[in-house]
């Protein structure tokens, strides 16, 4: 039964990647699998900023519970490379704390960056904090952060409806497996809005303004946090991230990159006033 179902898989994955571009390797490692304490899972990437340091940026209700409140902490799954270069999906894991002491004050200390507009679903997490042992540290393959475009370079680039993109998320759900690891999968299409304008979308049955990328791919529980990707020449940027999927249009939904250098920012003016 398993072969079976491994066999109808291979056959859904070229068809998804209708594309002259190829995924990266190296950009899976990158990718980690959030592992909510009711098991749900999401999807997050890893940065590397010249402030903040290592950073996980993902989507805030991922980290959140379904009346809103911060989880405690967060378990995440980083991928594994094999000797034949190959990136697989992996087990192992640590956890990420969200909240802790200050011992200046006892007084319960956020470890994450929710992005300043509250209406934007975007946050980051350090891999390292200060005050954690150094013992807890773990190494981190990320995305440089020249890599997330900002909002000119978004134009300079010419990025807009019709450009071809990538995400690689977490969507593919343990129940296809027998060994119960949820897998990662790139997929490729096109911008297929780019609204440079404020524009209102109902998003989790709520009004939600923002710039949104709609795309013309499939989209599934688990691939929020999903970096987007844009292949150009022999390059590759962060364009943007996925945020969630609109019942009425059934297209993915995204932010563009800019959101994300607007959090990064916010986050270092953040880490200087010692918050």
């Amino acid at each position: 039964m398993f072969a079976s179902k491994l066999i109808s898989l291979l056959m859904v994955i070229p068809s998804l990647c209708l594309s002259q571009y190829v995924s990266h390797e190296e950009d899976k490692l990158a990718i980690f699998e959030i592992v909510q304490p009711d098991l749900r899972v999401g999807t997050g990437f890893a940065l590397k900023d010249d402030s903040l340091g290592q950073v996980l940026i993902t989507c805030k209700h991922i980290i959140q519970d379904s009346n809103g409140n911060y989880y405690d902490k967060i378990f995440v799954r980083r991928n594994r490379l094999l000797k034949t270069k190959q990136v697989i999906s992996d087990t192992a894991g640590f956890y990420l704390f969200l909240k802790g002491i200050n011992n200046n004050n006892n007084e319960t200390k956020r470890f994450f960056y929710p992005h300043p507009d509250s209406n934007i679903d975007l946050v980051i997490i350090p891999f390292y904090y200060v005050g954690q042992s150094l013992n807890k540290y773990k190494p981190i393959i990320y995305f440089e952060q020249d890599m997330v475009l900002d909002k000119n370079e978004l134009d300079s680039l010419g990025i807009n409806e019709g450009s071809d993109v990538e995400i690689i998320g977490f969507s593919l759900t343990s129940a296809m497996f027998m060994d119960k690891i949820h897998y990662h999968i790139s997929r490729f299409g096109k911008i297929a809005l780019y609204t440079t304008e404020i524009f209102p979308l109902m998003i989790d049955n709520m009004l939600k303004s923002a710039n949104y990328m709609l795309l013309d791919i499939s989209i599934r529980p688990g691939d929020s946090g999903s970096p987007i990707l844009a292949h150009i020449g022999d390059d590759r940027y962060i364009i943007g991230m996925v945020i969630g999927l609109s019942p009425d249009i059934e297209y993915g939904i995204g932010y563009p990159s800019h959101y994300i250098v607007d959090l990064l920012r916010s986050a270092r003016e953040g880490l200087k006033r010692g918050e």
